[in-house]
């Protein structure tokens, strides 16, 4: 087992952290994990693997908070925009989107990396009327250092 990458971390309880992780398990098989870390003097240390591996929960999967997610949904409509896209949705989305709520019950995509979690949004239904729309859905967000962003990572090299 060999750390490939790692994306990012979320900082946990002091003085504690959990990275998303990309590890080659050997033998070709290469995906992505939440770890725990844990500070030790001046090192980060994971726990051992068995003892990952008994916990019948599995580690912590780090995620966003609503003001996070909508920073980061905000973040990449706009970044969309700047690059020529027109779309009166991704305006709406770039100015007013609201996060209302980002579930507990995140999974970690092994393949790419990111964090897949029910979250809440309101929009207005169009510019300049206070008639909002409310949905949810099952939204990626992955980490860049400490930092989140909205959608799914760019492939790993």
């Amino acid at each position: 087992m060999e750390v490939v990458q790692v994306p990012g971390c979320v900082a946990d309880k002091e003085p504690a952290i959990t990275c998303i992780v990309r590890i080659d398990w050997g033998l070709g098989k290469v995906g992505y994990a939440p770890v725990p870390l844990q500070r030790q003097g001046t090192q980060w240390e994971a726990p051992l693997l068995s003892t990952l591996l008994r916990d019948p929960v599995g580690p912590r999967v780090p995620a966003p908070t609503a003001a996070q997610a909508q920073a980061a949904a905000r973040q990449f409509a706009q970044a969309q925009l700047a690059q020529g896209t027109t779309d009166d949705e991704l305006e709406l989305m770039a100015s007013h989107l609201e996060v209302t709520a980002v579930g507990d019950d995140c999974k970690v995509d092994r393949d790419d990396g990111s964090v897949a979690c029910h979250t809440e949004f309101r929009v207005p239904v169009a510019k300049d009327t206070p008639e909002q729309r409310l949905f949810d859905k099952r939204a990626h967000f992955y980490l860049e250092g400490y930092d989140w962003r909205f959608g799914r990572p760019l492939p790993a090299e």
